[in-house]
Order: C-alpha cells, then structure tokens, then sequence
C-alpha cells in the first residue's frame, strides 16, 4: 500500500521539472528553485531514517523476546530438575514450593519465578559442595545459575532500551509528517501562484499539465436495483445482474396494522369520534388497530401506549355501563306486555326507573 509522501514527493519531482524547464528564475516569495529542490530530496533521506530506526526497534523487540524465552524455559526446566535431585525429606523443598507457586502466565509471575529459582540453585550449589566428596555447580544442559542471574538483569536493560528506540521512531516519524506536509503545501502554492502569473495558452501556463492533481475521493459505484418483493414484514432487494452486492433483505420501518397519520383515529381526539373525552366508536375497528393508534401530539407528550390504552379501558367500560340500563330499560317496558299475554290481567303501571326523594322528617313507620 502507498504511504502518503510518495505521492507529495512525485509532485515535487513533476514542480521541480516544469519550473527548471520553463522559468527557473521564478521564485516563490522566499521560496526558490534550489530550496525546493532539496526540500523534495529530503523527504527520501528521512523516510530512510525512519525505516532504520523501524529495523532498530524490530531488533530491540527480538532482543528482548528471546531473553524472556530463555528465562521462561530455564524457569520450568531447572525446576524439574531440581525437583528430582532433591529427598524426600530436604529442607529445599520449602524453596522449591515457593518456586512452584509464582505464576508462570504473566511477565512479572515469570521474573519473580526466575529469582526465587536463583536462590534455590544457589542454595543446592552449595549443598552440593559441603558434600564429601564435593559434587561441582548443578548445570541444566549447559546453563550455570549464573546465566540465569545475567538474564534477568539483562531484561530490564532490555526493556528500557526498546522503549527508548520506540520513542525515537515516533520522533523520526512526527518529523516526516511535518516535512512531507510542508512540501506539499510548497507544491500547492507555486502550483497556484504559477497558474495565475502565466496567462493560459502560454507555454509556461500548458506546463501545469504535467503536475499531478487530486481529483477528490472517487465516488462509489451506483447499484441498481432490478426488484422489490415484499415477504411479511421485510422487503427482498434484488440488484441487475453484474453487481457487487447480493440480493439482500430489510426491515420495513412501518408497521402494517398502522393506520396513516393522516386519518383522524378516535383514541385520545377530541371530538374526533363523537364521544365524550375522546371516546367514540372503538368496538368498530379490530382490537390491535385501536389499541395502537395514538396522535402524533399524544406521543410527543409523554402518553403514548399508556395514555391510549387507558382511554380504551374507560370507553369501553362506560359502554358495558349503558348496555346494562339499556337492558334494564328493556326489561321494564316488555314486563307488562308479558303478563297481560300470558293472562294476568292488565298488570300494574311499572315503577319509575329513579325512586323519588323521601325527606328523613316525612319518612313514618307505622
């Protein structure tokens, strides 16, 4: 992949070109011919700059891996070891459980392992020499306990050098990026101050032909759609044939059992239903479309779903209360009808729906 300076330093090289060929005693307010072209030049010296130190801080991090494999190896291998060549009944293998116990997972669990594991091989070196006859230094392969003790000094100087090369690449990198940005803004200005101090049709002014220029972020490529199928509650797309992408599916954004916001519905209106607090005539739509038809007014306030389904709970049981009057209103009239066709005479005038009102000092009991 192309970085970014390649493409500055070839306008450079295509600016330097066109002024030495055309004008090369034009110059750029402080800018001249000799400090560009040396401007553009630096840019390769820094960019290798930048790829030596990368190579620096590559070998640093090698450095430091393999001393840390060395230590995490010697650390499992002279355990066992050790573990072998000790009794039963040896003191050490206080030491060694205490070696046992450092985790061997982690970079800190490894170097503290790694110590403990010195002190345990220097502990049994010279156990080994009070012997009778005197048993020589425990070496694992060729490894002294000395070589495990240089290791685990060396890794912290390990660790702090590849720090230091690391912050040495981000300087070398930071100083890149400025150049190549001020080189570029170089190349932009002579390109524009060059274009309008040459009349056009000038062989000075033809030779901006040569530069390069961006031509902006290249647009993404039109898809065409070859057909709509809608399956439930989702909508399979099909595209022409020869195009990037494969026939996919999308969520309708709508639900089916809305009804359009521009039909008045009769939940939470007004007036809107001829009833009384908003209520009209919701037994005559299914239950799933007046239970979820609220006004866009009513969702911005705050009621929504709750405040509509509470105006249906009190539609709908104000409507069982009139049908039970209008039963009893029923009953009422059909009652003598009934008596006098089944022979009881003419039957008595029916009482008055509402009982007057008795005063408490009219009321006797006889």
């Amino acid at each position: 992949m192309a970085e970014s300076w390649e493409a500055v330093h070839l306008r450079g090289q295509q600016t330097i070109g066109m002024w030495t060929t055309f004008a090369p005693d034009f110059v750029l307010a402080s800018l001249t011919l000799a400090q560009h072209t040396a401007d553009v030049a630096e840019i390769l010296t820094r960019v290798n700059d930048r790829d030596v130190q990368q190579a620096t801080v590559a070998l640093a991090a090698a450095a430091r891996d393999d001393n840390y494999n060395f230590i995490r190896d010697l650390n499992t291998r002279a355990a066992q070891v050790i573990d072998g060549l000790l009794d039963v009944e040896d003191d050490l293998h206080t030491v060694l459980d205490d070696v046992y116990a450092a985790d061997l997972y982690t970079q800190e669990g490894n170097l503290t392992r790694a110590r403990r594991l010195i002190d345990l091989w220097a502990r049994l070196n010279a156990a080994r020499a009070a012997l009778t006859p005197a048993l020589p230094p425990l070496l694992i392969g060729t490894v002294a306990g000395a070589d495990l003790q240089a290791a685990v000094t060396r890794h912290t100087d390990l660790l702090q050098t590849l720090d230091s090369e690391r912050h040495e690449l981000s300087q070398r990198r930071s100083r890149l990026s400025a150049h190549v940005r001020q080189v570029d803004r170089n190349n932009k200005r002579l390109y524009a101050v060059w274009s309008g101090n040459f009349p056009v049709g000038t062989p000075e002014h033809e030779a901006l032909r040569l530069i390069d220029t961006e031509e902006g972020t290249t647009p993404p490529t039109a898809l065409e759609i070859d057909a709509l199928t809608q399956t439930g509650l989702s909508v399979a797309i099909t595209y022409v044939a020869g195009s990037p992408r494969r026939p996919d599916h999308r969520p309708l954004r709508g639900r089916p059992d809305r009804e359009p916001e521009d039909r008045r519905g009769e939940l939470g209106r007004g007036g809107g239903g001829g009833g009384e607090d908003g209520c009209g005539d919701v037994t005559a739509r299914p239950p799933a479309v007046a239970e979820h038809t609220t006004t866009q007014r009513e969702r911005r306030g705050g009621i929504g779903m709750l405040g509509a389904r509470k105006r249906l709970w009190t539609c709908e049981r104000r409507d069982r209360t009139w049908s039970r009057w209008a039963w009893r209103l029923a009953g009422s009239a059909l009652c003598p009808l009934l008596l006098s066709a089944c022979g009881g005479g003419v039957a008595p005038p029916a009482p008055p729906l509402i009982a007057p009102r008795v005063s408490a000092g009219a009321l006797q009991i006889g």
